[in-house]
């Protein structure tokens, strides 16, 4: 394939792993260390830290929702909120995207949660 042996073609994939590796590390404590800035009142940022079920309470707070809500919940949260913030209807997409985060966020603990309970 690239004229590599075995041996070297494993350790040119070691280092193509290794270096990702660290690579996702850095953008991890980049993303963790810096607060996306947000103007629109009512939506609060969401960082992502890599797990999926990282409970961020203020993606509850931001749907108008309490931190025991149902995934049928968040959803109909969402989708009356997207409808006023989604930039086809006039709303902007900042703030769009921070909902979508948030939607994301507490979808994944809703029902991580109701996966433990069972």
């Amino acid at each position: 394939m690239l004229g590599l042996d075995p041996l070297q073609l494993t350790i040119v994939a070691a280092i193509a792993f290794a270096s990702l590796v660290m690579l996702n590390g850095i953008l991890r404590r980049y993303r963790i260390a810096t607060e996306p800035e947000t103007d629109v009142p009512g939506v609060e940022p969401v960082l992502k830290t890599g797990s999926p079920c990282h409970y961020v309470p203020n993606s509850f707070e931001a749907l108008g929702l309490h931190a025991d809500a149902t995934p049928e919940d968040v959803l109909a949260a969402y989708r009356s909120l997207a409808m006023e913030a989604h930039p086809d209807h006039g709303g902007d997409l900042e703030a769009f995207t921070l909902l979508q985060q948030n939607f994301e966020q507490a979808m994944a603990h809703a029902e991580g949660r109701i996966a433990h309970a069972s």
